[in-house]
């Protein structure tokens, strides 16, 4: 996938709040371009997700075809445009996303506190701990 396009995996946890992952792909042809989100209290299984979501239902060779970044922030914030990524991750992206400067510094994450995190009680319990969720 890294020889047919430029992919790139990302911190979205902004500065460890949550445990999510970003997974964005930019196809060198037509410069379209495709991103997705996975989370998970460990940081490798968020990333995982992101990947596998990216590639829901996607051969590697159907990577073609999304639009490319955008500059008109009108457009990218439309509630149309916002509602396809969620249908199939193939909204329109800002160009300010794929850009070098993060608007949060990255954060080596891991809400994990052992095997009980990978279940929904655990999860919640380790919002608990981390005061981002009350009983």
């Amino acid at each position: 996938m890294q020889t047919e396009s430029f992919i790139a995996g990302k911190d979205a946890s902004l500065g460890g709040e949550y445990p999510v992952m970003n997974v964005t792909l930019l196809h060198p042809e037509d410069q379209g371009c495709f991103s997705s989100f996975g989370a998970h209290p460990r940081f490798e299984i968020a990333l995982e997700r992101a990947l596998t979501e990216l590639l829901q239902g996607r051969g590697l060779d159907a990577l073609a075809g999304f639009p490319e970044p955008g500059f008109d922030l009108d457009e990218i914030a439309a509630s149309p445009n916002i509602e396809i990524h969620f249908v199939d991750s193939s909204g329109i992206i800002s160009w300010n996303f794929l850009g070098d400067t993060p608007d949060f510094e990255f954060c080596d994450w891991n809400f994990s506190s052992g095997e009980a995190s990978s279940t929904a009680d655990g999860y919640r319990d380790t919002l608990v701990a981390y005061g981002k969720l009350r009983h």
